[in-house]
């Protein structure tokens, strides 16, 4: 985890990616190696990658963290999938602490909505 850690810090994701990924083999009960695994795919514009690794933090135990939440919706409106992004941004608010991080929330959200004619 700290050499996938250390690679993303210097700007190397796809080092980053390999260690992650090794990282994750070794510790798949772990949540932050597999948040580091998407953090990666997320620097190497893989968010169909960087989405499965999201929700693979989430169910090792980063449910609980709005911010989480928040990036999986990045990812997965970045793949494309605005509907499940949506999802994701409804279970970051109910878990946002406060007002930044609701006023967070909603400025992505927005992002996802037409703009009126």
């Amino acid at each position: 985890g700290l050499l996938a850690a250390a690679e993303l810090a210097s700007g190397r994701p796809e080092r980053a990616a390999a260690a992650a990924r090794a990282a994750t083999v070794l510790a798949p009960g772990n949540p932050s190696m597999h948040h580091l695994l998407a953090q990666a795919w997320a620097a190497l514009d893989r968010p169909g990658d960087a989405a499965a690794a999201r929700r693979a933090s989430l169910e090792a135990g980063f449910a609980d963290r709005w911010r989480s939440w928040y990036l999986l919706a990045g990812d997965l409106a970045a793949a494309g999938d605005t509907a499940g992004a949506r999802a994701a941004l409804d279970s970051a608010a109910v878990r946002a602490a406060g007002p930044e991080e609701r006023g967070q929330i909603l400025r992505l959200r927005a992002s996802f909505d037409p703009s009126p004619s």
